[in-house]
Protein backbone atom coordinates (compact mmCIF):
# COMPACT_ATOMS: atom_id res chain seq x y z
CA UNK A 1 0.00 0.00 0.00
CA UNK A 2 2.80 2.39 0.88
CA UNK A 3 4.36 1.79 -2.55
CA UNK A 4 1.03 2.57 -4.25
CA UNK A 5 0.66 5.90 -2.42
CA UNK A 6 4.25 6.95 -3.07
CA UNK A 7 4.13 5.95 -6.73
CA UNK A 8 6.97 3.42 -6.33
CA UNK A 9 5.23 0.23 -7.42
CA UNK A 10 7.32 -2.85 -8.08
CA UNK A 11 8.65 -2.73 -11.63
CA UNK A 12 8.78 -6.33 -12.92
CA UNK A 13 10.02 -5.21 -16.37
CA UNK A 14 8.85 -8.54 -17.78
CA UNK A 15 6.23 -7.89 -20.47
CA UNK A 16 7.96 -6.60 -23.59
CA UNK A 17 11.13 -5.07 -24.98
CA UNK A 18 11.85 -1.81 -26.77
CA UNK A 19 14.96 -1.17 -28.84
CA UNK A 20 15.34 2.58 -29.35
CA UNK A 21 18.33 4.60 -30.51
CA UNK A 22 20.70 1.72 -29.84
CA UNK A 23 19.45 1.18 -26.30
CA UNK A 24 17.36 -1.69 -24.97
CA UNK A 25 14.51 -1.29 -22.50
CA UNK A 26 12.41 -3.86 -20.65
CA UNK A 27 8.77 -2.82 -20.22
CA UNK A 28 5.76 -3.45 -18.03
CA UNK A 29 2.68 -1.28 -18.25
CA UNK A 30 2.52 -0.25 -14.59
CA UNK A 31 5.93 1.40 -14.39
CA UNK A 32 8.63 3.27 -16.25
CA UNK A 33 10.96 1.53 -18.73
CA UNK A 34 14.00 -0.27 -17.37
CA UNK A 35 17.19 0.04 -19.39
CA UNK A 36 19.19 -3.18 -19.71
CA UNK A 37 22.51 -4.04 -21.29
CA UNK A 38 21.78 -5.61 -24.71
CA UNK A 39 24.76 -7.97 -24.47
CA UNK A 40 24.80 -9.12 -20.84
CA UNK A 41 21.12 -8.34 -20.07
CA UNK A 42 22.25 -6.79 -16.81
CA UNK A 43 19.94 -4.15 -15.36
CA UNK A 44 21.17 -0.57 -15.82
CA UNK A 45 18.19 1.11 -14.19
CA UNK A 46 14.75 2.60 -14.45
CA UNK A 47 14.35 5.75 -16.54
CA UNK A 48 11.62 8.27 -17.35
CA UNK A 49 13.27 9.17 -20.69
CA UNK A 50 12.94 12.76 -19.52
CA UNK A 51 9.21 12.92 -20.25
CA UNK A 52 7.26 10.10 -18.54
CA UNK A 53 5.18 11.38 -15.59
CA UNK A 54 3.55 8.06 -14.67
CA UNK A 55 3.82 4.71 -16.42
CA UNK A 56 4.92 3.57 -19.88
CA UNK A 57 2.93 0.90 -21.72
CA UNK A 58 4.51 -2.39 -22.78
CA UNK A 59 3.13 -1.93 -26.32
CA UNK A 60 5.01 0.76 -28.24
CA UNK A 61 4.32 0.92 -31.98
CA UNK A 62 6.72 2.13 -34.65
CA UNK A 63 5.54 4.04 -37.71
CA UNK A 64 8.23 3.47 -40.30
CA UNK A 65 7.07 6.31 -42.57
CA UNK A 66 7.62 8.78 -39.73
CA UNK A 67 10.83 7.17 -38.43
CA UNK A 68 9.24 7.31 -35.01
CA UNK A 69 7.93 5.02 -32.28
CA UNK A 70 4.81 5.95 -30.30
CA UNK A 71 3.59 4.80 -26.92
CA UNK A 72 1.33 5.76 -24.04
CA UNK A 73 1.02 5.43 -20.30
CA UNK A 74 -1.58 6.04 -17.63
CA UNK A 75 -1.11 8.42 -14.72
CA UNK A 76 -3.49 7.60 -11.87
CA UNK A 77 -4.47 10.20 -9.30
CA UNK A 78 -7.32 12.56 -8.54
CA UNK A 79 -7.69 12.60 -12.32
CA UNK A 80 -6.50 9.73 -14.52
CA UNK A 81 -4.72 10.88 -17.66
CA UNK A 82 -3.75 9.13 -20.86
CA UNK A 83 -0.17 10.25 -21.56
CA UNK A 84 1.00 9.91 -25.19
CA UNK A 85 4.67 9.84 -26.18
CA UNK A 86 6.73 10.02 -29.37
CA UNK A 87 10.20 8.50 -29.60
CA UNK A 88 11.86 9.58 -32.87
CA UNK A 89 14.72 7.63 -34.38
CA UNK A 90 16.83 10.74 -33.87
CA UNK A 91 16.21 13.30 -31.13
CA UNK A 92 14.64 13.35 -27.71
CA UNK A 93 11.49 11.61 -26.51
CA UNK A 94 8.47 13.92 -26.29
CA UNK A 95 5.22 14.02 -24.35
CA UNK A 96 2.72 14.65 -27.16
CA UNK A 97 -0.50 14.98 -25.16
CA UNK A 98 -2.21 14.29 -21.85
CA UNK A 99 -5.88 13.39 -22.18
CA UNK A 100 -8.19 13.11 -19.15
CA UNK A 101 -10.14 9.87 -18.75
CA UNK A 102 -13.52 9.55 -17.06
CA UNK A 103 -12.37 6.78 -14.72
CA UNK A 104 -9.21 4.89 -13.81
CA UNK A 105 -9.15 1.97 -16.24
CA UNK A 106 -6.95 -0.83 -17.48
CA UNK A 107 -5.60 0.10 -20.93
CA UNK A 108 -3.13 -2.36 -22.43
CA UNK A 109 -2.46 -1.52 -26.09
CA UNK A 110 -3.33 0.87 -28.94
CA UNK A 111 -3.12 1.10 -32.74
CA UNK A 112 -1.05 3.40 -34.95
CA UNK A 113 -1.33 4.45 -38.59
CA UNK A 114 0.77 7.00 -40.46
CA UNK A 115 -1.68 9.73 -39.44
CA UNK A 116 -3.43 8.67 -36.23
CA UNK A 117 -3.04 6.94 -32.88
CA UNK A 118 -6.22 5.11 -31.82
CA UNK A 119 -7.23 3.93 -28.35
CA UNK A 120 -10.13 1.65 -27.39
CA UNK A 121 -10.92 2.44 -23.75
CA UNK A 122 -12.96 -0.50 -22.48
CA UNK A 123 -14.99 -0.15 -19.25
CA UNK A 124 -12.59 -2.29 -17.20
CA UNK A 125 -12.45 0.05 -14.23
CA UNK A 126 -9.90 0.03 -11.44
CA UNK A 127 -11.51 -0.65 -8.06
CA UNK A 128 -9.37 1.79 -6.14
CA UNK A 129 -10.06 0.56 -2.61
CA UNK A 130 -9.16 -3.00 -3.59
CA UNK A 131 -5.94 -1.83 -5.18
CA UNK A 132 -5.06 0.29 -2.13
CA UNK A 133 -5.62 -2.70 0.15
CA UNK A 134 -3.64 -4.94 -2.21
CA UNK A 135 -6.59 -7.34 -2.47
CA UNK A 136 -5.64 -10.62 -4.11
CA UNK A 137 -6.01 -12.08 -6.64
CA UNK A 138 -5.05 -9.21 -8.94
CA UNK A 139 -8.09 -9.51 -11.23
CA UNK A 140 -10.43 -8.63 -8.34
CA UNK A 141 -9.03 -5.09 -8.50
CA UNK A 142 -10.93 -4.51 -11.75
CA UNK A 143 -14.64 -4.42 -12.56
CA UNK A 144 -16.15 -4.58 -16.04
CA UNK A 145 -19.12 -2.18 -16.27
CA UNK A 146 -20.88 -2.45 -19.66
CA UNK A 147 -23.15 0.48 -18.80
CA UNK A 148 -20.14 2.76 -19.25
CA UNK A 149 -19.70 1.72 -22.88
CA UNK A 150 -16.33 1.78 -24.63
CA UNK A 151 -14.69 5.06 -25.59
CA UNK A 152 -12.94 5.43 -28.95
CA UNK A 153 -10.15 8.03 -28.95
CA UNK A 154 -8.59 9.07 -32.27
CA UNK A 155 -5.50 11.27 -31.94
CA UNK A 156 -4.09 13.01 -35.07
CA UNK A 157 -0.32 12.67 -34.80
CA UNK A 158 0.30 16.12 -36.28
CA UNK A 159 -2.47 17.83 -34.30
CA UNK A 160 -3.23 16.10 -30.96
CA UNK A 161 -5.42 19.05 -29.95
CA UNK A 162 -7.91 17.88 -32.61
CA UNK A 163 -8.50 14.56 -30.91
CA UNK A 164 -11.88 12.94 -31.61
CA UNK A 165 -13.64 11.04 -28.81
CA UNK A 166 -16.95 9.17 -28.78
CA UNK A 167 -18.67 6.19 -27.14
CA UNK A 168 -19.84 2.85 -28.51
CA UNK A 169 -21.18 -0.39 -27.02
CA UNK A 170 -18.97 -2.04 -24.40
CA UNK A 171 -16.39 -4.67 -25.37
CA UNK A 172 -12.90 -5.74 -24.29
CA UNK A 173 -9.57 -6.07 -26.04
CA UNK A 174 -5.96 -6.55 -25.05
CA UNK A 175 -3.95 -6.57 -28.27
CA UNK A 176 -3.99 -5.00 -31.73
CA UNK A 177 -2.56 -6.50 -34.92
CA UNK A 178 -2.36 -3.55 -37.29
CA UNK A 179 -4.18 -0.58 -38.78
CA UNK A 180 -4.50 1.36 -42.02
CA UNK A 181 -6.52 4.23 -43.48
CA UNK A 182 -8.74 4.35 -46.56
CA UNK A 183 -11.10 7.06 -47.85
CA UNK A 184 -11.09 9.00 -44.60
CA UNK A 185 -11.76 5.94 -42.43
CA UNK A 186 -9.47 3.94 -40.16
CA UNK A 187 -9.37 0.13 -40.21
CA UNK A 188 -8.04 -1.63 -37.12
CA UNK A 189 -7.47 -5.37 -36.67
CA UNK A 190 -7.63 -6.58 -33.07
CA UNK A 191 -8.67 -9.49 -30.86
CA UNK A 192 -12.09 -8.73 -29.38
CA UNK A 193 -13.87 -10.05 -26.29
CA UNK A 194 -17.47 -9.30 -25.49
CA UNK A 195 -16.66 -8.82 -21.79
CA UNK A 196 -13.87 -9.38 -19.25
CA UNK A 197 -14.58 -13.07 -18.55
CA UNK A 198 -11.14 -14.07 -19.86
CA UNK A 199 -9.42 -11.91 -17.22
CA UNK A 200 -11.24 -13.61 -14.37
CA UNK A 201 -10.78 -17.07 -15.87
CA UNK A 202 -7.03 -16.67 -16.27
CA UNK A 203 -6.68 -15.18 -12.79
CA UNK A 204 -3.23 -15.75 -11.38
CA UNK A 205 -2.76 -18.86 -13.53
CA UNK A 206 -2.75 -21.31 -10.64
CA UNK A 207 -6.00 -22.99 -11.70
CA UNK A 208 -5.44 -22.84 -15.45
CA UNK A 209 -5.46 -26.25 -17.15
CA UNK A 210 -4.54 -26.65 -20.81
CA UNK A 211 -7.20 -29.30 -21.46
CA UNK A 212 -10.81 -29.62 -22.54
CA UNK A 213 -11.92 -27.47 -19.64
CA UNK A 214 -10.07 -24.54 -21.20
CA UNK A 215 -11.52 -24.96 -24.69
CA UNK A 216 -13.84 -22.14 -25.66
CA UNK A 217 -13.15 -20.09 -22.54
CA UNK A 218 -10.60 -17.90 -24.26
CA UNK A 219 -13.27 -16.16 -26.30
CA UNK A 220 -10.91 -13.91 -28.25
CA UNK A 221 -11.94 -13.39 -31.88
CA UNK A 222 -9.97 -11.59 -34.61
CA UNK A 223 -12.00 -8.56 -35.67
CA UNK A 224 -11.65 -5.63 -38.03
CA UNK A 225 -13.08 -2.33 -36.84
CA UNK A 226 -13.88 0.58 -39.14
CA UNK A 227 -13.84 4.03 -37.59
CA UNK A 228 -15.14 7.21 -39.25
CA UNK A 229 -13.72 10.05 -37.11
CA UNK A 230 -15.85 12.69 -38.83
CA UNK A 231 -19.14 10.86 -38.34
CA UNK A 232 -17.99 9.40 -35.01
CA UNK A 233 -19.05 5.90 -35.95
CA UNK A 234 -17.57 2.50 -35.07
CA UNK A 235 -18.37 -0.87 -36.60
CA UNK A 236 -16.63 -4.20 -36.02
CA UNK A 237 -16.94 -7.65 -37.56
CA UNK A 238 -15.00 -10.95 -37.38
CA UNK A 239 -12.12 -11.66 -39.77
CA UNK A 240 -11.70 -15.22 -38.49
CA UNK A 241 -13.90 -17.17 -36.09
CA UNK A 242 -11.27 -19.21 -34.24
CA UNK A 243 -10.19 -18.60 -30.65
CA UNK A 244 -6.98 -16.57 -30.67
CA UNK A 245 -4.67 -14.04 -29.04
CA UNK A 246 -1.31 -12.25 -29.50
CA UNK A 247 -1.95 -10.89 -33.02
CA UNK A 248 0.93 -9.61 -35.14
CA UNK A 249 0.88 -8.11 -38.63
CA UNK A 250 3.50 -9.49 -41.00
CA UNK A 251 4.08 -9.19 -44.74
CA UNK A 252 4.42 -12.24 -46.97
CA UNK A 253 5.26 -11.59 -50.63
CA UNK A 254 4.28 -7.96 -50.13
CA UNK A 255 0.82 -8.75 -48.73
CA UNK A 256 -0.27 -8.22 -45.14
CA UNK A 257 -1.07 -11.28 -43.04
CA UNK A 258 -1.99 -11.67 -39.40
CA UNK A 259 -0.07 -14.03 -37.14
CA UNK A 260 -1.86 -15.43 -34.10
CA UNK A 261 -1.42 -17.80 -31.20
CA UNK A 262 -4.46 -20.09 -31.46
CA UNK A 263 -5.75 -23.33 -29.98
CA UNK A 264 -7.54 -26.46 -31.18
CA UNK A 265 -9.20 -29.27 -29.24
CA UNK A 266 -8.18 -32.83 -30.17
CA UNK A 267 -10.28 -35.24 -28.12
CA UNK A 268 -9.80 -34.06 -24.57
CA UNK A 269 -6.47 -32.32 -25.23
CA UNK A 270 -6.05 -28.67 -26.10
CA UNK A 271 -3.20 -27.97 -28.54
CA UNK A 272 -1.66 -24.56 -29.10
CA UNK A 273 -0.89 -23.42 -32.65
CA UNK A 274 0.73 -20.66 -34.64
CA UNK A 275 -1.78 -19.48 -37.25
CA UNK A 276 -1.44 -17.15 -40.22
CA UNK A 277 -4.52 -15.48 -41.70
CA UNK A 278 -3.87 -14.13 -45.20
CA UNK A 279 -5.49 -11.14 -46.89
CA UNK A 280 -8.34 -13.35 -48.17
CA UNK A 281 -9.08 -14.71 -44.70
CA UNK A 282 -7.58 -18.14 -45.38
CA UNK A 283 -5.98 -19.73 -42.31
CA UNK A 284 -2.79 -21.80 -42.26
CA UNK A 285 -1.70 -23.52 -39.03
CA UNK A 286 1.31 -25.05 -37.35
CA UNK A 287 -0.03 -27.23 -34.53
CA UNK A 288 2.29 -28.15 -31.68
CA UNK A 289 2.47 -31.70 -30.26
CA UNK A 290 0.65 -32.65 -27.08
CA UNK A 291 2.26 -31.09 -24.04
CA UNK A 292 4.00 -28.33 -25.99
CA UNK A 293 2.81 -24.76 -25.41
CA UNK A 294 3.83 -21.87 -27.63
CA UNK A 295 4.18 -18.22 -26.81
CA UNK A 296 3.48 -15.23 -29.05
CA UNK A 297 4.51 -15.48 -32.74
CA UNK A 298 7.24 -12.95 -33.54
CA UNK A 299 8.12 -12.11 -37.18
CA UNK A 300 11.88 -12.28 -37.81
CA UNK A 301 12.29 -10.39 -41.06
CA UNK A 302 10.03 -11.37 -43.95
CA UNK A 303 10.83 -15.08 -44.18
CA UNK A 304 10.68 -16.43 -40.64
CA UNK A 305 8.31 -16.56 -37.70
CA UNK A 306 9.67 -17.40 -34.25
CA UNK A 307 7.98 -18.55 -31.06
CA UNK A 308 9.21 -19.83 -27.71
CA UNK A 309 7.92 -23.34 -26.95
CA UNK A 310 7.73 -25.04 -23.56
CA UNK A 311 7.75 -28.86 -23.71
CA UNK A 312 6.02 -29.94 -20.51
CA UNK A 313 7.05 -33.59 -20.89
CA UNK A 314 10.76 -32.82 -21.31
CA UNK A 315 10.60 -29.87 -18.90
CA UNK A 316 12.66 -27.86 -21.42
CA UNK A 317 12.06 -25.03 -23.84
CA UNK A 318 13.18 -24.33 -27.37
CA UNK A 319 12.97 -21.53 -29.90
CA UNK A 320 10.94 -22.67 -32.88
CA UNK A 321 11.61 -21.11 -36.30
CA UNK A 322 8.87 -21.44 -38.92
CA UNK A 323 8.74 -20.52 -42.59
CA UNK A 324 6.59 -17.38 -42.82
CA UNK A 325 4.70 -18.68 -45.86
CA UNK A 326 4.08 -22.34 -45.13
CA UNK A 327 4.59 -22.37 -41.33
CA UNK A 328 6.75 -25.45 -41.80
CA UNK A 329 9.63 -25.94 -39.38
CA UNK A 330 12.91 -24.29 -40.37
CA UNK A 331 14.81 -25.05 -37.18
CA UNK A 332 14.59 -25.66 -33.44
CA UNK A 333 17.11 -24.05 -31.13
CA UNK A 334 17.16 -26.21 -28.02
CA UNK A 335 17.61 -24.50 -24.66
CA UNK A 336 19.13 -26.09 -21.59
CA UNK A 337 16.26 -25.23 -19.27
CA UNK A 338 12.56 -24.58 -18.99
CA UNK A 339 11.45 -21.00 -19.62
CA UNK A 340 7.93 -20.03 -18.53
CA UNK A 341 5.56 -18.92 -21.27
CA UNK A 342 6.43 -15.36 -22.20
CA UNK A 343 4.21 -12.40 -23.00
CA UNK A 344 5.85 -10.53 -25.88
CA UNK A 345 9.12 -10.26 -27.76
CA UNK A 346 10.87 -8.28 -30.48
CA UNK A 347 13.22 -9.27 -33.28
CA UNK A 348 15.99 -6.77 -33.93
CA UNK A 349 18.32 -7.38 -36.92
CA UNK A 350 22.04 -7.39 -36.17
CA UNK A 351 22.56 -5.11 -39.15
CA UNK A 352 20.25 -2.16 -40.00
CA UNK A 353 17.99 -3.05 -42.90
CA UNK A 354 18.57 -6.80 -42.51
Amino acid sequence: MRRFHTGHLKNTANTNLLSWQGRLYALMEGAKPTRIDPDSLETIGETDLGVIPGAFSAHPHRVEARKCTYNFGLSYGVRTTLDIFSLPDAGDARLMAQLPLEKPVMLHDFAATQEHLVFFVSPLNLVLWRMLLAVRPFQRCFAFDPSDGAEIIVVPIDAPSRTVRFKTDAFMQFHFAGAFEAEGKIAIDYVRYEDATILYHLGDGLNLNMDADMAGKNGGCLHRAWIDPRAKTFTSSPLWEGSCEFPQTTYVDGHASTLLQTEVLDGDTLHTRITRIDAEGVARHHTLPKGCLCSEPVPAGTDTVTTLVFDSFAARSHLLLLDARSLEVQARIMLSQAIPLTFHGQWVPSEPGA
